[in-house]
């Protein structure tokens, strides 16, 4: 269920995001800047801010419990979602 709800959050941000986001499937150092930028869009308290630092910062551990939610789109929706039907 958690991961069904941030997989549409993930395609209703990169419906809004495309005209200026773009999404490298094959780049490794793409997908954690995406999945960072999509962490904070959608709201995501990080765990430095839930220990009280004041801070949103993205640790590792954030995005990678993000990433397989971020890679399950297909190329389609991502393709779709850039209007390069």
């Amino acid at each position: 269920m958690a991961s069904e709800l941030a997989r549409s959050k993930v395609k209703k941000l990169v419906l809004e995001r495309s005209d200026s986001m773009r999404i490298s499937a094959g780049a490794v150092a793409d997908t954690v800047k995406i999945t960072a930028f999509i962490l904070r869009r959608i709201g995501f308290q990080a765990a430095s801010r839930a220990r009280g630092f004041g801070r949103r910062t993205i640790l590792e551990e954030d995005i990678r419990g993000a990433l397989p939610a971020v890679c399950a789109l297909s190329q389609e929706e991502i393709d779709k979602a850039l209007g390069k039907e």
